[in-house]
């Protein structure tokens, strides 16, 4: 018997709890596991280790983290309550970063009106574990590529560069190099947030606009997976634009999300199945 458990992060947001309830359901029926159930490492009930407790002991668990870096709640919440179960659990990897990915964020970007001319900063939420944040700037690396231009780096929590200070720099970018054609895919991070105030207010104040007779814009690319706290702050932040999360509460998740879901969890139990048989 082969048992799914999908494991986020928790909210006390109605709209993450319905997106992320969606993203749950639609990975159980893609993997066709014999039975399902979900957990959180925060916020909400039940936690790992309780939804563990609950299912058949008989079972071989597949845990896949609805989580889309590595960092401590992966690394220490899920992996440490897998260990102490006294039966087979294994534990699958991050959903990102993953090239899909970033085509979910473009079209997210595409939806939200993003312009080719437009600044694009990517916020995540960021985390305390080196590994997190170097996923983050992968991913930012991912959309670059994705969309051939410059993609700016923010995160959300305590981590700098904070998600001021890259807007400010990429609006300083787009007023100052608004007429040049990248050159390169590459991920950027801004740091030089006091020297970008200058060149921000002196290009806007001068009415810098482009071809089409509009100002530059700033957009974000929120790497989130449902409303949340993050959300709401990316939202209220000074971006012209900021996009939806990857999970939305009411429409089916994008079938690349479910893709990788469901290959996280092949992956892990074929690698285990080919242990087994060696």
């Amino acid at each position: 018997m082969i048992a799914l458990l999908t494991v986020s992060h928790g909210t006390s947001d109605p709209r993450g709890r319905r997106a992320i309830a969606r993203l749950a359901e639609a990975a159980r029926a893609r993997v066709g596991a014999d039975i399902a159930a979900h957990a959180f490492v925060d916020v909400e009930r039940p936690d790992v280790p309780t939804a563990l407790a609950k299912l058949p002991t008989d079972a071989t668990v597949v845990i896949v983290p609805l989580l889309l870096s590595r960092g401590y709640h992966l690394h220490h919440d899920i992996r440490c309550a897998a260990t102490a179960d006294h039966r087979r659990v294994l534990v699958a990897g991050a959903l990102g970063p993953d090239p899909r990915l970033a085509t979910l964020l473009a079209r997210r970007l595409h939806e939200t009106g993003v312009q080719e001319d437009d600044s694009v900063v990517l916020a995540a939420a960021g985390s305390s574990d080196p590994l997190g944040v170097e996923d983050a700037r992968a991913a930012a690396g991912l959309l670059a590529a994705h969309l051939r231009r410059r993609v700016g780096l923010a995160f959300l929590g305590a981590l700098e560069p904070s998600l001021a200070s890259a807007i400010r720099t990429a609006a300083a970018d787009t007023v100052t190099t608004h007429d040049a054609a990248p050159t390169a895919a590459m991920a950027t991070v801004g740091t030089a947030a006091a020297a970008a105030t200058d060149a921000i207010d002196a290009g806007r104040a001068g009415g810098a606009i482009d071809a089409g007779g509009r100002h530059p814009r700033v957009a974000v690319a929120g790497y989130l997976l449902a409303p949340g706290y993050f959300m709401d702050r990316a939202a209220a932040s000074d971006a012209d634009l900021v996009t939806p999360p990857l999970v939305l509460p009411d429409r089916d998740p994008d079938d690349e999300l479910v893709a990788i879901v469901a290959d996280r969890y092949e992956a892990v139990l074929n690698g285990a199945l080919l242990v087994t048989n060696h």
